[in-house]
């Protein structure tokens, strides 16, 4: 007889996975882990969404198509190894993502242009994720900066002949 535990990993717990169940968009895939399936929200990122209710926003499923083609590619190549942070609003395991070569998947999207920086704060009273400790403040500050090679080399959606804002209706994220 064999004992199985509900999966809940701990603030900052690395774990790693073998195998993706499925993949929603640039940002979000599933695993299984103890025959449980489990949602990521990949941290610090958000890429256009797949599933677009205004159907005028074909650039924007043009983008959300490459990051999610991105992704599958980066997420095949296993073992993935997860750090977790937190759940989101939607009960989602928010996690940095690195793969076997210990390339990181947020790092992957934004500094090709297919994501943006987003969804972190490091002002405690903010409803994004609030950062809190020097390593994960420099991993985004990283990110950011990976954001502005993007945009100044022109990459993905920030390239001078798209226009972000049939995108995103807001794009800029900034630390104080």
């Amino acid at each position: 007889m064999s004992c199985q535990t509900n999966f809940v990993p701990k603030q900052n717990e690395i774990f790693t996975i073998s195998k993706v169940y499925s993949i929603y968009d640039g940002d979000t895939f599933k695993f299984v882990k103890n025959n449980q399936l489990h949602t990521v929200r990949v941290f610090g990122i958000d890429t256009p969404e797949m599933k677009q209710e205004n159907k005028t926003l074909i650039l924007a499923r043009l983008f959300a198509q490459k990051a999610r083609s991105k992704t599958v590619t980066f997420l095949s190549q296993s073992p993935l190894a997860l750090q977790y942070y937190k759940k989101d609003k939607y009960n989602r395991l928010v996690c940095r993502v690195t793969n076997d070569f210990k390339q990181d998947l947020a790092m992957t999207l934004v500094s090709k242009g297919l994501a943006r920086v987003s969804y972190v704060s490091n002002n405690k009273y903010d409803k994004n994720f609030y950062i809190n400790d020097k390593s994960t403040l420099y991993y985004v500050e990283t990110l950011l900066h990976a954001q502005e090679n993007a945009q100044f080399l022109g990459r993905g959606f920030w390239n001078p002949k798209v226009d972000l804002r049939k995108i995103y209706d807001r794009y800029v994220i900034t630390l104080k």
